[in-house]
């Protein structure tokens, strides 16, 4: 998949894309027949609007920086004809086409998958500025008369239909406070069947009109359960984040509305069966593992990191003694957890408080609580950005290899920034591919590239990119908002584990998989005992894809206290999973996997 998308971008538009000027009827509705009417002066409705997602596997959104009035449609007759030009599609055969066919012109945010890859999501944009006037102000006539916010589409015919009406999910813009690049998207899997929202408002007093019971006064939380979608925040409350779980849970937190301001509370997690708990007294940000596992800066001490998690209905919290803050985390592909401290990147899991990457002094730290500064990890390969004075003007790309610290330049200004001179807007990544939104600050225009990890030449200085100006073929005077694709869904027939251990570290061990496995399963079965005593060691489990980290803690995570609780220094411990833990499709490991370790 992520091999399509490379070659699209060097040479997509050399290729001569054949595509009908009109789509068949399958790609129209939930009926499979189109009834869509060419008369825009009509309300919209859901039957005017055609789907056109099937067989591809790239989704791009962007948005226009110049005014309605002054911006004018890229038509072609190579191209299906649409008004909707904000969603780019790219098929396996390095085919290109608009995603959604109508007359009316609609403004897509982003497109989310379903982990399965059998639906895809297409997130309309509230308030957007694809309809911004002269004046500024906005123009959402289009998505209040549909009154859907979600459209569901089937990748294997293009039938669609609304998820919920009136449910309109928060736009990529408005996340961005939380995090920035690092911001978690309005809509997040459990599973294929399993999916949370947040929204805005909607209801009587809302344009965006749902049923009686979905009414949200701002900021909404919603589960989707096998397309029952059920309404989570309180009454008179907002919610500000959220981070779901793969067990079907949740954890979020949210402010009373009820005053003059918006006060803050503790984040709440609720399991799958609708049980809730109060975890902490103050809000944040916060990540988790992939089951379960609520990761935060602690409330009272934040040089601490507390690892938080409902275990036979009683709330269990271990601690790791960071000596830089934690601010946020970055989840890598090959298991490790790594925290975004003040001053520096380090690994949270497997812990160690030594600075994988420090931060330069003069950081433009006026531009949010990562100073602008933010990473992306793959395979160990970290890849970052920083800007060359406190004011957040030109920005350089950096790689450093986290195994054998070796550095390069990906980006960086030349010629007394004649070129390469770029504000980073914000970033993607699909596997090993990174696509990078660029502001050029000597055209004041919009630029992307790719980055590609894999190949990148540690050895080489600057220049290690490629530009994406191919897609300005489709999308002109636009920039790239959301890049998504299709899951890489590899699994092998056996599953294997191997324990691993860093020589003395007291805090951790895990366990890497080649499967994703049945996390409950696999955690009844893993067991740390002191071998001289026999004593059961308790851990805290975190997952990160197919990784199980087992985070020490001898006071079984009961006493909250700030303090780690670790191994004992030379003492041997035996670690052992049964060689009946299954894999996610139901197959055992086979044998008993053994580990001593003395750290």
């Amino acid at each position: 998949m992520n091999k399509v998308f490379y070659i699209i971008l060097i040479s997509l538009f050399s290729l001569t894309i054949i595509s009908c000027s009109k789509k068949d009827d399958s790609s129209s509705s939930s009926s499979g027949s189109s009834t869509s009417t060419d008369d825009t002066t009509i309300p919209i409705q859901l039957s005017d609007v055609n789907a056109n997602l099937s067989g591809n596997s790239i989704f791009v959104t962007n948005e226009s920086i110049e005014s309605n009035s002054s911006r004018t449609m890229n038509r072609s007759s190579e191209k299906s004809s649409t008004s909707t030009n904000s969603l780019l599609v790219i098929d396996n055969n390095s085919v290109a086409d608009y995603g959604v066919l109508s007359n009316y012109e609609l403004a897509i945010d982003q497109i989310r998958i379903a982990p399965d890859n059998k639906f895809a999501y297409i997130i309309l944009e509230h308030d957007s500025d694809v309809f911004k006037a002269d004046d500024g102000s906005t123009k959402d006539s289009t998505l209040i008369s549909l009154n859907c916010g979600i459209i569901k589409v089937n990748l294997s015919n293009n039938a669609i239909n609304c998820v919920e009406n009136g449910i309109v999910p928060i736009k990529r813009d408005n996340e961005w406070w939380y995090g920035e690049n690092y911001a978690l998207s309005s809509i997040q899997f459990s599973s294929p069947s399993i999916y949370y929202v947040s929204s805005y408002d909607s209801g009587d007093s809302s344009p965006y009109k749902s049923s009686t019971e979905l009414n949200c006064d701002k900021y909404c939380l919603y589960r989707v359960k096998n397309d029952k979608v059920t309404k989570l925040t309180s009454e008179k409350r907002e919610t500000q984040a959220f981070y779901a779980f793969k067990s079907g849970s949740v954890a979020f937190y949210e402010c009373d509305s009820s005053g003059d301001q918006c006060v803050e509370d503790g984040i709440i997690y609720r399991d799958k069966d609708d049980n809730s708990y109060d975890i902490t007294t103050k809000g944040g940000f916060f990540s988790g593992g992939d089951y379960d596992s609520i990761i935060k800066a602690d409330d009272n001490a934040t040089s601490k990191v507390a690892i938080s998690r409902v275990i036979n209905n009683q709330i269990r919290r271990t601690y790791l003694n960071s000596t830089d803050q934690a601010l946020y985390f970055v989840k890598s592909n090959d298991g490790y957890i790594y925290a975004h401290g003040n001053n520096s990147l380090y690994s949270l899991l497997p812990f160690s408080n030594t600075a994988l990457v420090s931060f330069p002094s003069n950081k433009p730290c006026d531009y949010g609580f990562t100073c602008s500064i933010f990473f992306k990890i793959y395979n160990k390969i970290a890849v970052y950005n920083t800007y060359s004075t406190s004011t957040k003007s030109e920005v350089t790309i950096y790689a450093k290899n986290l195994t054998d610290n070796s550095s390069t330049t990906l980006l960086k200004p030349k010629n007394n920034c004649s070129t390469n001179c770029y504000n980073l807007d914000r970033w993607y990544q699909i596997d090993d591919k990174l696509y990078v939104s660029l502001k050029n600050l000597n055209t004041n225009k919009y630029e992307s590239i790719q980055i590609d990890i894999n190949n990148i030449d540690f050895s080489k200085d600057n220049d290690q990119f490629s530009f994406i100006s191919s897609i300005d073929d489709f999308m002109t005077d636009k920039k790239i908002v959301s890049v998504s694709g299709l899951s890489s869904n590899d699994s092998n027939s056996s599953p294997t584990a191997e324990i691993k251990h860093v020589d003395n570290d007291t805090t951790s061990v895990r366990i890497e998989f080649n499967n994703v496995m049945n996390y409950s399963d696999v955690e009844s079965k893993v067991s740390i005992v002191d071998n001289s005593s026999n004593d059961n060691i308790w851990f805290m489990p975190v997952w990160n894809n197919k990784t199980l980290h087992l985070v020490i803690d001898t006071d079984n995570g009961t006493v909250f206290d700030n303090n780690a609780d670790p191994l004992t220094s030379g003492t041997t411990y035996k670690v052992t999973i049964l060689g009946t833990a299954k894999d996610s499709d139901g197959n055992a490991l086979g044998s008993d996997v053994v580990k001593y370790i003395t750290p």
